[in-house]
């Protein structure tokens, strides 16, 4: 995952788990956009300096250009500074001043010319954050965003400064030894880079977005402590910064291949409280870090060379879950080896979970070869509260056209699918089915969860439902024949 196209201008590079039908939804990217605002100089609205308006599409409005409020209405600039440079204060350079530069000026080549911001705004100041028809927003940070180093807009590069400011933020660069020959990456890398950029993506806005409550002082997400709140962000900043830097290197290898890169969805932030949206983040890591194990795995037949930057990845998330574990009271180390997972699970479960239905661009979804299974929902507290063996509830509910006669099933039976656990990089382990009940399109049943400390059960545990005469000794076969899943059981 070597970069060593680093600063080029005009380019984007860019459980029980909590409730996850209570959310707050935003988006990072899609048509159109308002980033809130205010007096002098606003992100989208207010007076003095609209972001996207006037004549020749400055960033901020009036003459200057500049983006955000404060004094002169910079963002992230020195005073009377443009974000981006380039002539009339443009944001990424570009005839006529135009957001990103390029063909039309247009930011992506969106519909309306591309300036960026306009066309018409959700001036509502609320926290839907959405955009609407017109422009490519380009992947803001939510309303109220102060975090620095400013988010580059739609993960652009545009300028050395700007991605200085992130490394400076990320405590270190990205790599500087030189890209694969055009070409030269494996079918199969390239699928993994693709999945690689769409999570890292979400993950820049999952911090950003909890960052941003954190700062307001959201409700469930305020802290009285303002040093331990300020070593927090601290934190989660640095956290953010070096998520940037793995989305934006996802994307300058898919570009390098030709293949072009991947863009914002609009997605779901579940979490209603701080320990929880930090548990959540633990429980994604866990499914990324096993999922990257099957990178590396085709890493070796196909593209060794990029072994070794992933191998990298791998370690900074695995410091960053550590940090996750202990702010919840749990050993940073959760296992002496991580549980093993598959992309299809991990993209399973990034769809199931965040992203917004039908909110990414086409294109980016037809490019994932993974299968995105249907989704199976888990309820573990109790086995949480006594570590020991508990029945625990599983339920999904049955895809629309179909009956549970496709899945070899009957009313109130389960017999044609079988329940599979996955945990540490141990031999998958079947759990019995009981208890079945169906009203309407939603089956449940629970299973015995079979915890034993040492052997069984700590860490992240990965359940799906099979096919009844599915072989269960190998994960991948478990993951290719997955008809529900992964429901996901983190606990130590």
């Amino acid at each position: 995952m070597y970069s060593s196209d680093r600063h080029q201008g005009d380019k984007d590079v860019v459980g029980n788990s909590p409730d996850w039908d209570n959310e707050d939804t935003y988006t990072k990217g899609g048509p159109g956009g308002h980033h809130e605002g205010g007096q002098g100089g606003n992100h989208g609205g207010g007076q003095g300096g609209n972001h996207g308006g006037g004549p020749g599409g400055n960033h901020g409005g009036e003459q200057g250009g500049n983006h955000g409020g404060g004094q002169g209405g910079n963002h992230g600039g020195e005073q009377g500074g443009n974000h981006g440079g380039g002539q009339g204060g443009n944001h990424g350079g570009g005839q006529g001043g135009n957001h990103g530069g390029g063909h039309d000026g247009g930011h992506e080549g969106g519909q309306g010319g591309g300036h960026h911001g306009g066309g018409h705004g959700d001036d509502d100041g609320d926290d839907d954050w959405q955009n609407h028809p017109g422009q490519n927003h380009g992947g803001h940070p939510p309303p109220h965003d102060p975090i620095d180093p400013a988010f580059p807009t739609g993960l652009l590069q545009t300028t050395p400064e700007e991605l200085a400011k992130i490394e400076r933020q990320a405590h270190g660069s990205l790599p500087d030894g030189p890209l694969p020959a055009v070409g030269s990456l494996a079918v199969d890398t390239v699928d993994s880079l693709r999945l690689i950029a769409f999570q890292e993506i979400f993950e820049v806005f999952y911090f950003s977005t909890l960052i941003d409550k954190i700062q307001r002082g959201a409700e469930g997400f305020k802290m009285e402590d303002q040093g331990q709140k300020a070593k927090l962000l601290a934190n989660l900043k640095a956290i953010l910064a070096q998520e940037e830097l793995h989305a934006i290197n996802a994307n300058i290898l898919l570009e390098n291949q030709g293949v072009g890169r991947i863009h914002p969805c609009q997605y779901k932030f579940p979490a209603e409280n701080l320990n929880d949206a930090i548990a959540l983040a633990s429980t994604f890591t866990d499914l990324v870090l096993g999922a990257l194990q099957e990178v590396e795995e085709n890493l070796a037949a196909n593209d060794v060379a990029l072994i070794r930057p992933v191998a990298s990845v791998i370690g900074q998330e695995g410091e960053q879950n550590g940090y996750f574990r202990f702010f919840n009271d749990k050993i940073p180390s959760e296992l002496p080896f991580l549980t093993t997972a598959t992309r299809e699970w991990a993209w399973s479960a990034l769809n199931q979970n965040f992203i917004v239905p039908s909110s990414c661009i086409s294109s980016d979804i037809n490019s994932i070869p993974y299968e995105s299974f249907p989704k199976l929902t888990v309820e573990y507290k109790e086995l949480e509260q006594s570590l020991k063996s508990t029945d625990i509830n599983f339920s999904f509910k049955i895809p629309a056209g179909s009956t549970l006669s496709d899945y070899g099933s009957q009313a109130n039976n389960l017999s044609g699918l079988k329940l599979v656990f996955i945990n540490q990089q141990n031999t998958p382990v079947v759990g019995e089915i009981q208890g079945v009940e169906v009203e309407g399109p939603t089956v449940t049943f629970s299973a015995l969860f079979d915890y034993k400390s040492g052997t069984f059960g700590n860490g992240l545990t990965i359940a799906v439902l099979v096919p009844a005469d599915t072989i269960t000794n190998d994960p991948r076969v478990v993951s290719g024949a997955t008809v529900f899943g992964p429901a996901l059981i983190d606990i130590n």
